[in-house]
């Protein structure tokens, strides 16, 4: 039997016909509230399979956070009343292809900038990037994402609808990645520029069973690629641009993303912002008289390509300049042993705000903040360098696997 779901902590090995077993006996939830990410993917399955419309939650919300959504406890156990059963799973893919169309699922977006957003997105709009072929029957996929988030739901769906196994990695905190990577033969890999830092230190090997390493929800840098290229020899780099709103709109080979023709009316920059068509959107509460969505995401465009430079709102004014922290984190991290950074303002009395980073070191090295001093003063203006460094163990990150920006 297929093998569906691997998770190590869980301690379970699923095969797609378990898996359909369990979604026989398992009430399908129209708001799927769930930790587990097997639960999250059941429901997710049964749903599309019989065409109703769903809410995803993050498992981590409490009461709180779920009423300040205005979600009723009570109302969040309801469930729909299905008496037809799934033969095998043969008859899965077949009532898929049947009522997918009539299928839609609502997620939040992540509120790092304000109260998430509620979103809701079509079979046709979540699937926009995935791809189904029997060339792909064979992948094995590190699932590294939460669930109810729109990578996630886009990890799930590319596995799923080729009947791939999926192996749970979503916490490289709590997961061996080495062994996992190692143990399963993974051939894809999809996460956070973040994840991947995290994990390299604790990888002490090629892999070459990994085909593809896709970095997504934060920019990506070239050191880090050339990184993930020496761990990952055989695999391809994709860089993609998603989002909650938007869906997965641009994929490319480095940090430029080249703008295809059947997207060039759907797209426009207005004072270096990204603005998307409302076309392609999911649905959630947009200005019905407006046509273009501001995205907060700030672009460099150039000859039909664009590269994300930095979301507007991550800007830090240091005494009447604007920094924009990512470009000094891509300095930082050209300097060997520095595996991850975070640059962050600090309230200051004279200048409003200075720069201070968060750094995490391979190996222990004396002097490593002059090191950086050093090094900075020679490629950024004054203004650019952090005042203050701290040597942290991680960088924190948010449920999505992105870093948390503060200040």
């Amino acid at each position: 039997m297929k093998v569906f779901i691997i998770d190590i902590l869980r301690e379970y090995n699923i095969s797609y016909t378990e898996f359909i077993n369990e979604m026989n006996t398992t009430d399908l939830k129209k708001y799927i509230y769930c930790k587990d990410p097997k639960d999250v993917f059941l429901h997710i399955a049964k749903s599309i399979a019989f065409g109703k419309e769903v809410v995803l939650l993050d498992g981590d919300w409490t009461i709180t956070e779920l009423e300040y959504q205005g979600l009723d406890h009570d109302e969040i156990k309801k469930v729909y009343s299905i008496n037809t059963k799934i033969n095998d799973i043969e008859d899965l893919y077949s009532k898929i292809d049947e009522n997918k169309n009539n299928w839609s699922v609502s997620l939040f977006t992540s509120g790092t900038t304000g109260k998430p957003k509620k979103v809701k997105h079509s079979f046709a709009s979540a699937s926009r990037a995935v791809r189904q072929s029997t060339k792909y029957a064979d992948n094995v996929w590190l699932f590294s994402y939460n669930p109810t988030h729109f990578a996630g739901l886009q990890v799930f769906l590319q596995a799923f609808l080729n009947r791939n196994t999926v192996v749970i990695g979503n916490d490289p905190s709590k997961y061996n990645i080495d062994l996992l990577l190692k143990n399963y033969n993974i051939t894809h890999v999809s996460a956070t520029p973040t994840f991947y830092r995290f994990i390299l230190p604790t990888l002490n090997s090629e892999y070459n069973s990994i085909k593809n390493i896709t970095l997504g929800g934060e920019k990506m840098d070239e050191n880090l690629k050339s990184l993930l290229s020496k761990k990952f020899p055989s695999a391809k780099v994709t860089n993609v641009y998603a989002s909650t709103e938007a869906g997965n709109l641009f994929a490319s080979d480095g940090v430029y993303f080249h703008i295809e023709d059947y997207m060039a009316d759907m797209i426009k920059i207005e004072d270096g912002e990204l603005l998307i068509h409302r076309k392609i959107m999911g649905e959630f509460n947009f200005d019905d008289n407006k046509q273009w969505y501001k995205t907060g995401d700030i672009v460099e465009y150039l000859d039909g390509k664009i590269r994300f430079l930095q979301r507007e709102s991550d800007f830090i004014n240091v005494g009447g300049y604007i920094v924009n922290p990512i470009e000094v984190e891509e300095e930082i991290l050209k300097i060997e042993n520095i595996m991850d950074v975070l640059v962050y303002g600090m309230d200051n009395k004279i200048l409003g705000k200075i720069l201070a980073a968060d750094v995490v070191v391979d190996s222990k090295e004396e002097n490593i903040n002059k090191k950086i001093f050093i090094y900075l003063n020679n490629k950024l203006q004054k203004w650019k360098i952090p005042r203050i460094i701290n040597i942290k163990e991680t960088i924190k990150k948010t449920n999505t696997g992105k870093k948390v920006r503060k200040g």
